[in-house]
Parts: C-alpha cells; sequence; structure tokens
C-alpha cells in the first residue's frame, strides 16, 4: 500500500497523458474517412479525383490495408463504370513493385493515348462552380497541364478553402505565386497544418531555415499527431 501511494502522483500526472494518447489519430487515417464518405454522392469525375487522393494515402495511413481494401471494393463492384474499375485496378497495380513481364500493369487513365484530352474537354465544357474548377484542375494536374493552377485558384476565389489555396500553392511552379497561394490560405485558416508544412518548404527553399524552423514548431504543437510534421522537423535539424 505504501508503495502504490508513493506513486499515486506519478500515476495521476501519467493517466491524462496516456488518455490524450489514446484519442489522437493519424490525421490521415481521418482524410481516408472523409474520401470514403464523400464516394457515393461523387461524379464520375469527381471519382477519378478521389481514387488519385486515396492512392496517395496509402504512404500516411497507420494500415495501408485499407487503402487496398478500398480498391478491390471499387474495382469489383458491379455499379462502377468501366473507367472507374479501371482506374482502381491501376491503382492496385501501383502497390505490386514487381511483376513479371507476362503480366502488364493496368495504366492509369492519364497516360492512355487519347484519354486525357477527351476527359478534360469533357470537364471544360461544364466548368461553372468552385466545385467544377476544383475537379478541373486536379484533372489537369493529373495530365500534366499547366492551367491546374490557374482553375486551383479560380476556385479558390469562387469558393475560398483553406485546401483549395494548398492545392493552388502545390500546383504552382512561381515562388511568389506559391507563396501568395499559402498566405491565402493560412488567411482563412492559420493553424493548418499542411499550409504550414507548405510554407515551411518554401522557406526552406529560400534558405531561411529559421523561419521554417520556428513555423514547424508551431505546426507541431497544434497538430501533434501528423507525423509528417515531426518528420520535416528532424529533417531541418539534420
Amino acid at each position: 500500500m505504501r508503495n502504490l501511494l508513493r506513486h499515486m502522483p506519478l500515476v495521476c500526472l501519467l493517466v491524462p497523458c496516456l488518455a490524450l494518447r489514446a484519442q489522437t489519430r493519424n490525421p490521415y487515417d481521418l482524410e481516408l474517412q472523409h474520401l470514403k464518405s464523400q464516394w457515393t454522392a461523387a461524379s464520375e469525375l469527381q471519382k477519378l479525383v478521389l481514387l488519385d487522393r486515396i492512392e496517395h494515402l496509402r504512404d500516411y495511413v497507420d494500415d495501408r490495408q485499407h487503402v487496398q481494401q478500398m480498391l478491390e471494393s471499387v474495382k469489383q463492384t458491379d455499379t462502377e463504370d468501366a473507367l472507374i474499375k479501371a482506374e482502381a485496378a491501376a491503382a492496385l497495380d501501383d502497390f505490386s513493385p514487381f511483376r513479371l513481364p507476362s503480366q502488364p500493369r493496368a495504366l492509369h487513365w492519364y497516360i492512355r493515348d487519347g484519354t486525357c484530352q477527351r476527359i478534360l474537354d469533357q470537364t471544360r465544357a461544364s466548368a461553372a462552380t468552385a466545385n467544377d474548377f476544383e475537379v478541373l484542375a486536379e484533372l489537369e494536374h493529373l495530365c500534366g497541364s499547366s492551367e491546374a493552377v490557374e482553375h486551383m485558384t479560380q476556385a479558390a476565389r469562387l469558393g475560398p478553402a483553406a485546401w483549395r489555396w494548398s492545392r493552388a500553392a502545390a500546383f504552382a511552379s512561381e515562388p511568389l505565386s506559391t507563396f501568395a497561394a499559402i498566405r491565402n490560405g493560412l488567411a482563412l485558416d492559420p493553424a493548418n497544418s499542411q499550409l504550414k508544412l507548405q510554407l515551411a518548404s518554401y522557406y526552406i527553399g529560400r534558405q531561411q531555415l529559421e523561419k521554417a524552423r520556428d513555423i514547424l514548431a508551431y505546426a507541431a504543437q497544434t497538430s501533434p499527431d501528423n507525423f509528417v510534421v515531426g518528420e520535416r522537423r528532424a529533417a531541418l535539424y539534420l
């Protein structure tokens, strides 16, 4: 009993910390859940964008099997369009780094001859809202079109949102355009960890390492469960 009482203050200090740790969630797992919730109501073009985002999360979620299972589900379902099922198959092939020559890889839609132009023409013809221009920009980016940043910026102006400015910054090739998009996004969401990461990368590229250090330190405090922030911060110190 005396030993228990002696260590009781330590237990009282640790319990809240352990409870907080148990409540934290990998933000990329939460993003995957969010993308899943959007699937049913998404159009064919939106699903092409969602598939790319879902595949991108495979190296960030706690268990990449969750990503693979969703892609398998899309590939096997009878209700999806052939284009969507083919794209899910191509994404799944990316999970297998080694294949025999007799087992050719499925091609992503943006690699197949003529498919890019057809889909972009279709999307551009009907673009009118912020959501339309966001989807158009994402598809253009996959096709390697330089118009992606212009259309994502247009989407962000029509429907201001931090994630749209973040994507506009990611698409931009000019440093000033990148910085302007990041600033616009942070004006809407000052604690956004993705924008903070982008701003830190911008300063690292300009060799302003102390500014990058301070930004990553702030991001680590406001987003303690985002391991990418910690990795970038450690890389900066190295």
